[in-house]
């Protein structure tokens, strides 16, 4: 972890004085190497921001506060925001800002450490805990679970844990080769072995913490809410990351009392919508073909010879499927759905029908085979970051 906080050191540095609620700066796409657009990070942190919201805060704890992109929006209507952040640095200037504004620095409470240190912060106390886009950083499986366990002490009964910007560990060597495609289309390179040859190295030198969603259902005493990113914009963000919230386990269980369709048996936007006018029960629709990764997968079918029928236009953009959902006062609930092609469940929550949770079924895997074990950070503070960093 020493490597990431002297680059996150430098990058709060470079940063400068720019104001919390708008510094997106470090937040470089793993396509180009260049600013994910303001219009995209925008939208992703109001994304995340409604997601949390939606938890209903009074008391947020946050590991891995940053530059104080989601403390800008959130801490206004709470009761009490304690952030915490690996980099000394950044807590010094966002303690700076926050002072300056006075109906933050009452409520607001910053300290530099590490993730897994919560020592001295109250049990039993928070409602909310937030960590976000962060856990790329951690330096394997065990520390993730070991953070998670941790925080989970702290909540107060009913609270949640929101684990945002989770890197989707299924989809890695899909966004590889669609990284290295786009290297090789700037080169002129056309050697497909050559090409095999770089997503293979850059799978195998993965410097970043990668999860498998199937991951959070295995941690004991807790529940699993696994969520496909929100957006409109496509990007590494919305097509390889997800969102998880975890809570203490109870005996409600209504996922076996759910109807589920395969999306073949639906087979089509038009059919869906006519379900959706037609039923007042929970659905679960599964295998349904993402298209936000069509032209990735496109792109490591064609590096893997491979014979599958690509997502193209029978591809249905998550976003969609959320707002035939409201049209008819549903609320959809999209999680990962088998391996790297298909998008999900399509989990329809209808008022007449009560709550639900989306999680993915356990399954019985180990952390070690469902989670990366990252690569040490060997590159200096001034190389060009390899993907979107989290200076939330």
């Amino acid at each position: 972890m020493a490597e990431w906080k002297d680059l996150h050191e430098f990058l709060y540095s470079a940063a400068g004085s720019d104001g919390f609620e708008e510094n997106f700066a470090g937040w470089n796409s793993m396509y180009d190497g260049l600013p994910i657009r303001l219009a995209d990070m925008r939208e992703w942190r109001e994304a995340t921001v409604d997601r949390i919201r939606a938890l209903r805060p009074r008391r947020i704890l946050e590991i891995g506060v940053g530059s104080g992109l989601l403390l800008s929006r959130l801490a206004p209507d709470c009761a009490e925001y304690w952030g915490t952040d690996l980099s000394e640095e950044a807590v010094r200037a966002l303690d700076a800002q926050v002072s300056a504004v006075p109906e933050l620095a009452d409520r607001v409470t910053l300290l530099a450490r590490p993730a897994h240190d919560l020592t001295g912060l109250p049990e039993g106390h928070f409602d909310t805990i937030v960590v976000n886009s962060v856990i790329q950083y951690f330096p394997g499986g065990d520390y993730l679970t070991g953070v998670l366990r941790n925080a989970a002490a702290l909540l107060a009964p009913g609270g949640a844990v929101f684990v945002g910007d989770v890197r989707n560990l299924r989809l890695l060597r899909t966004l590889s080769a669609a990284v290295e495609r786009g290297r090789a289309r700037e080169e002129a390179g056309d050697d497909k072995e050559a090409l095999r040859a770089a997503v293979d190295r850059a799978v195998a030198w993965e410097g970043e913490l990668l999860v498998d969603p199937d991951y959070f259902t295995t941690l004991d005493g807790l529940t699993a809410d696994i969520r496909v990113k929100r957006g409109t914009h496509h990007n590494e963000l919305t097509r390889y990351r997800y969102d998880v919230v975890l809570r203490a386990q109870t005996e409600t269980d209504t996922a076996d009392k759910i109807s589920e369709s395969p999306w073949p048996t639906v087979g089509s936007i038009h059919a869906l919508d006519e379900l959706l006018a037609g039923s007042q029960v929970l659905l679960r629709i599964t295998g349904i073909p993402n298209s936000r990764l069509a032209d990735d997968l496109a792109a490591l079918d064609t590096l893997d010879d491979s014979s599958r029928p690509a997502a193209g236009p029978y591809g249905v953009d998550p976003e969609t499927l959320h707002e035939i959902a409201a049209r008819h006062g549903y609320e959809a609930a999209l999680t990962w759905n088998g391996e790297r092609r298909t998008a999900a469940w399509m989990p329809c929550s209808h008022p007449k029908a009560g709550a639900w949770t989306a999680c993915s079924r356990p399954r019985a895997i180990r952390v070690h085979s469902s989670a990366t074990a990252p690569v040490a950070a060997t590159r200096s503070p001034t190389a060009p970051r390899p993907s979107a960093t989290s200076t939330p």
